[in-house]
């Protein structure tokens, strides 16, 4: 099975007696025994899931806690790589839905995001603006990037300012696993989004296999550099476990790229350019415990990131000295007790967490848009999540939860006034979020394991209209308030030990920004009648799992066929009032809700490991994915960066050779052609990237890593012109890319000193 919070809060002003309120609340909820989405010791422990006996729970003194989907968390002797492979063989049998989890550790040494590491999984396609360090994020099962809900430890974060989150700022090597959820999400998760979820775990503790502390160092083409260290302790006893990690990356990003200079039909102007402002530095810095105090765990952690990068602007129109830099800190408390009021069929979490994000965009020569900006955004969380779980029988459990959060975000002209005038020219605008959830887990037939989880979640949404001092009071919008439903059926049945058939059906939804109601007293014009974009997703499929290994061969020549993990869905949905921006006139754009888009297709893949020394993945997404909208420019045209056919497919090597560990790996993709734009002007062509890779162990500890990326050397691409311009001109070359108008870099190499113990 391929299987993936910030420091001190400042708060914007005007927010501090809602802070207030929610603190209060949150002490309320506490002493009244909920609880929050993540049990302090799941870190490390493999999971079962499925509805404990009420019998068993009175009996075990020390049950423990449960995680937000209900799973409950139990010790194993086992030896550590066999709990390691079964954890993720029992999860994938028993969840209702479909989730993949990726092992970060086993890609120690390679040069890879959290985008990337996400895109080699099952229905996932990513896109990024640029080489190391840029933009990127992810489409899951062709959803937009904003209808995927992006949480850190089980907090999700703001989407009050912006409908995505960009994870280039977060080092893979601060992460410890990240789960996929795709199609049904926990009700817990603290959002309804359409598109699924990602959620970053931290390891906390001495992990049963692996070393405890590490550190590395790493430089490739382009500039890039990394250096890392990580810590994982605990105490003697096992009751307490520590995180610690620091992380610096960063890189030139002038890579050489082909520039048409926006005139595809003319070829005279072409030529060969150098990405230019494209640096970046980031830093982050996470810090995590936890332990137990009798039968109560309790969790902790601060995660911080600062980061420094060049705005380069598109490939025909690059900036030189365009930057953003952007601060970011989540921190986070929380306990759980697997016997809340001391009764032993009921289990309680609960967590708090403050988000804190400053940003600084400076164009001090009006080299992009249409003149000077030296802007300061300020975005502020503080919320509470919690969850409680209480067994009504011997086949059902009822969980139960509350999350509330206050949104506070401002955005300050710094080139109009700044310093004693700056009151004067900023606009501010608060949001208030709370939601109910309730699941009801049904195991019914238990011998044959058929279980089903109604649940529902119901989201009131306020938001408080941007307070801009140019405009008189006379002219504000009034507030916001949007109440939705988001009900959700999963259904999962055991055929034997190893396979399980699974299925879910459920509306979801994408309240609009800030951005998107009021506008951005620039480029963007506000339309606060927008309407909630809403969507119902369903699926079908199948997982194979064996919880011990196969047998292949008979005889001396037998080996052992672990670790194989095989699934295969369909899945469909349709969104109603997609939100999108439309010209407004010159560079002005206006949100809009357009109609509806329609999504199905399938997807399948396999993991398989041969002697433990042998491993392939490899998986395939068909999707269809088209609009429904009242503008003719776009109906019934397919959705932008959504290809009908996806393939990705790896190879791992591990043979032992004079007594070190030597690992080779050879990776490729295939996507085949789609469009850039909505209106279905811009087609990408079909591309094939290839990749590979070698890791030597050396001595006390010691290893080397040596990877390339694009190894075909893929840069530019030939786009059919339809039709013609004149006799002869079939076609013309463009610059690979992902995203309109910013460049992918070419054949890349990278050579990592890893140092483990």
């Amino acid at each position: 099975m391929s299987v993936l919070r910030f420091a001190p809060i400042t708060l914007a002003r005007g927010s501090c007696r809602c802070v207030a309120v929610l603190a209060t609340g949150a002490a309320l909820i506490v002493a009244a025994g909920w609880g929050g989405p993540t049990a302090a010791h799941a870190d490390e422990r493999p999971k079962t899931t499925g509805t404990a006996s009420a019998d068993a729970m009175a009996s075990d003194a020390d049950a423990a806690p449960e995680d937000a989907t209900g799973e409950v968390i139990e010790l194993s002797g086992a030896a550590p790589e066999r709990d390691a492979i079964h954890r993720d063989a029992a999860r994938g049998l028993d969840e209702g839905g479909f989730v993949t989890i990726v092992h970060v550790d086993e890609r120690d040494g390679e040069a890879l995001s959290v985008a990337d590491a996400v895109a080699e999984t099952v229905g996932v396609q990513a896109s990024r603006a640029g080489g190391m360090g840029s933009y990127s994020s992810i489409s899951v099962r062709g959803a937009e990037a904003g209808h995927t809900t992006i949480l850190v430890d089980g907090i999700p974060l703001s989407r009050l300012a912006s409908v995505g989150v960009d994870l280039s700022r977060f080092d893979l090597g601060s992460v410890s696993e990240i789960e996929l959820y795709r199609g049904v999400t926990p009700a817990g998760f603290g959002g309804a989004t359409i598109g699924g979820a990602v959620n970053l775990r931290t390891r906390t503790g001495r992990p049963l296999r692996g070393p405890a502390l590490s550190a590395s160092a790493g430089f490739g083409s382009f500039g890039s550099r990394h250096a890392r260290a990580r810590w994982l302790g605990d105490s003697d006893d096992g009751r307490r476990g520590y995180h610690l990690s620091l992380t610096y990356g960063g890189a030139e990003g002038d890579f050489g790229y082909f520039d048409d200079h926006g005139t595809s039909a003319n070829r005279a102007d072409d030529s060969h350019e150098t990405r230019s402002n494209n640096h970046y530095d980031q830093v982050g810095l996470v810090a995590r415990a936890r332990g137990r105090r009798g039968k109560l765990d309790y969790h902790a952690g601060v995660r911080s990131g600062w980061k420094q990068q060049g705005v380069p602007g598109t490939a025909s129109a690059q900036s030189l000295h365009s930057t953003l830099a952007s601060m970011t800190h989540l921190v986070d408390v929380g306990a759980a007790t697997p016997r809340l009021f001391g009764q032993a069929h009921t289990s309680g979490q609960a967590s708090l967490y403050g988000v804190f994000e400053w940003q600084r965009y400076r164009d001090l020569d009006g080299e992009i848009g249409v003149g000077v900006q030296d802007r300061r955004y300020l975005s502020t969380s503080v919320g509470a999540v919690t969850h409680v779980s209480r067994a009504l029988s011997l086949s059902h459990r009822l969980e139960a939860g509350l999350d509330a959060r206050v949104d506070a975000y401002e955005d300050r002209d710094m080139a109009a006034g700044g310093g004693a005038n700056a009151d004067n020219t900023s606009a501010s605008s608060r949001g208030l979020r709370t939601a109910l959830a309730a699941t009801l887990d049904h195991t019914w037939l238990p011998a044959r394991g058929v279980r089903i989880r109604p649940a529902v979640r119901l989201d009131w949404l306020r938001t408080v209209p941007t307070v801009d001092r140019h405009r008189p009071s006379a002219e504000r919008e009034p507030r916001r308030d949007d109440i939705v439903a988001s009900p959700r059926l999963s259904a999962r049945a055991r055929i034997g030990d190893n396979l399980a058939l699974k299925a879910s059906l459920g509306r979801y939804m994408r309240a609009p920004t800030l951005l998107e109601l009021y506008g951005d007293r620039g480029f963007t014009v506000g339309n606060p009648a927008l309407r909630v974009e809403r969507g119902t997703s369903g699926d079908l499929g199948l997982v194979f799992a064996p919880l011990a290994a196969l047998t292949v061969g008979a005889g001396p020549g037998r080996v052992a066929l672990d670790r194989v993990y095989l699934e295969a869905a369909i899945f469909g949905r349709q969104t109603r009032d997609t939100i999108a921006f439309v010209s407004a006139g010159g560079p002005a754009a206006t949100a809009q809700n357009l109609g509806e888009s329609r999504t199905y297709g399938a997807e399948g893949g396999v993991s398989a490991r041969l002697a433990k020394t042998a491993t392939v993945r490899a998986n395939y997404t068909y999707l269809v994915a088209r609009q429904r909208s009242p503008l003719v420019s776009y109906d019934d045209k397919p959705l932008p960066r959504r290809p009908r056919h996806q393939v990705y497919a790896r190879v791992d090597l591990e043979p032992r050779l004079w007594e070190q560990r030597l690992g080779v790996w050879l990776d490729t993709s295939y996507v085949v052609s789609s469009y850039l734009d909505a209106a279905g002007l811009s087609p990408i062509p079909a591309r094939t990237l290839i990749g590979a890779g070698m890791r030597a162990s050396v001595f006390g500890g010691l290893s080397v890593a040596i990877e390339g990326k694009n190894l075909a050397d893929a840069r530019v691409e030939q786009v059919a012109l339809d039709p013609p311009p004149e006799p002869g001109l079939m076609e013309a070359p463009r610059a690979i890319a992902d995203l309109a108008g910013y460049p992918l870099p070419g054949r890349s190499y990278y050579i990592t000193l890893l140092w483990q113990r």
